[in-house]
């Protein structure tokens, strides 16, 4: 698929992007949460943010993060914590990427497991431990450690899908590494 102008790649680009987001959105809070593994579900919208930013950078990465931390936000309790934790999420994995370490799937299952444990740990502390309901080992035994494993698979699925979107779709735009 070749396109005439660095314009039309980059709306392209950018409402495939969304177009991914809002399918992971709708999989994560209706027909996936079917799914269970150790009854759990797996976070799919983060690690998807996550790897935005690996392959477009910081920037690119915090909008999408945007874009995704509010429709996660529409099924949570509090307004702009998942948004947040998203932005810096996918900004310190784009410069991450960028100075220190190869984007390759081992790097990306890493980073976004890396993430989920910590947006459910922080979750947890946040807004169930600071009530005084203290079981963290359960959660972390139970919920934390089992979502993050789960995630852990899932990502590098992901990984292979948005290495397909850059290959096929943009491979003249960026390099693929």
């Amino acid at each position: 698929m070749k396109l005439k102008t660095y314009r039309q790649r980059i709306v392209i680009k950018y409402a495939a992007y969304i177009l991914l987001l809002t399918v992971l959105f709708l999989f994560q809070t209706s027909p996936f949460r079917s799914i269970r593994l150790l009854n759990v579900t797996p976070e799919l919208i983060l690690p998807a943010v996550l790897l935005v930013a690996m392959y477009d950078g910081e920037r690119v990465g915090a909008i999408c993060a945007i874009f995704a931390g509010l429709i996660y936000d529409a099924n949570s309790a509090i307004v702009g914590f998942n948004t947040v934790f998203f932005i810096i999420a996918a900004y310190l994995t784009g410069i991450l990427i960028s100075t220190q370490i190869k984007r390759n799937v081992i790097s990306a299952i890493i980073i976004c497991s890396i993430c989920v444990f910590f947006l459910n740990l922080i979750t947890y502390i946040a807004f169930i431990g600071l009530r005084g309901e203290w079981h963290l080992l359960y959660v972390l035994k139970s919920i934390i450690l089992p979502k993050t494993i789960y995630t852990f698979f899932v990502s590098a699925a992901l990984y292979f899908v948005f290495y397909f979107i850059k290959m096929y779709l943009f491979a003249e735009e960026t390099d693929i590494s």
